[in-house]
């Protein structure tokens, strides 16, 4: 009862899947997105459950995770109840030891809103006609539009997803590359914004 109170309390969908793909624990997340109350859901098959598009898209790392294979994935599922959702999903195998895996433990978030922010980001950054990039808390460059890429950092390629330190590398003399880093590091870790200064410096690919 603890277990449920705990689970019911919680804003993303839990669940236990058994080897025969049917459910066997739910918690309130499910019935609010499904419908139904969890004694209509206990017992039923995913594939029922989810319906059969979503269930397709899911059942190699169910199967996955029915083999003891711990799986972590985000996508788009089109639910036959409560509409397509972009998803992150974990399933945890519940393996027993010499028994074999028993089921899993599925743990689904709705990351929809989170996504479609991202996307609107991503469009907005790339019809920018000046040069805009997005670095990440790792100083990684997660996003750049193709105004720079094409410009600036054309020798560069793939920019996205390298390190900041070695794209600027790449372009600018150590002292710069130093400089620039050093200011990002410190935005992230105060929030404070950095504003550039002009300046004239011979590019290492030149």
């Amino acid at each position: 009862e603890q277990l449920r109170l705990v689970t019911d309390a919680m804003p993303v969908l839990i669940s236990y899947v058994d080897r025969e793909h049917r459910y066997r624990f739910v918690n309130k997340a499910y019935t609010d997105w499904f419908g139904g109350s969890a004694a209509d859901l206990l017992g039923r098959p995913l594939r029922e459950v989810i319906g059969e598009d979503a269930y397709a898209l899911v059942r190699p790392h169910a199967e996955a995770a029915l083999r003891g294979e711990r799986q972590s994935f985000d996508r788009e599922l089109p639910y036959e109840r409560g509409g397509t959702r972009h998803v992150h999903v974990d399933m945890v195998p519940d393996d027993r030891g010499a028994e074999g895996v028993a089921g899993y433990y599925a743990l689904v978030t709705d990351v929809t809103t989170r996504v479609r922010h991202e996307r609107t980001l991503a469009t907005l950054v790339d019809r920018c006609p000046f040069g805009i990039y997005v670095v990440d808390a790792e100083l990684r460059i997660a996003m750049m539009n193709d105004a720079f890429q094409r410009t600036t950092f054309a020798p560069v390629s793939p920019v996205v997803g390298r390190p900041l330190e070695e794209a600027l590398g790449a372009l600018w003399p150590a002292p710069v590359v130093r400089e620039m880093v050093a200011a990002f590091r410190h935005t992230l870790a105060t929030g404070e914004p950095y504003v550039s200064h002009g300046f004239v410096q011979r590019r290492a690919d030149t």
